[in-house]
């Protein structure tokens, strides 16, 4: 009535940890590097709001020094 020719495999413990310590060696790698590209990412930002403060600042003081020298 069953089929008694199927047979289960098992794999070694030692296989097994060297697959589980090989994905946890993948999953650090992504985790450094995703954590590389975020502070990349965020210093990239840093640098482009100052550059865009330095350049919305800029007229507005030519114009404050125009106004107060009577330039």
């Amino acid at each position: 009535d069953g089929n008694f020719d199927y047979r289960r495999t098992f794999e070694h413990p030692v296989g097994l940890f060297v697959g589980l310590k090989r994905e946890r060696r993948k999953a650090g790698n992504l985790h450094r590097n995703m954590k590389e590209r975020l502070e990349q990412e965020e210093s990239s930002t840093k640098a482009l709001i100052t550059d865009i403060s330095h350049q919305l600042k800029t007229p507005l003081q030519l114009s404050e020094y125009a106004m107060n020298d009577g330039g």
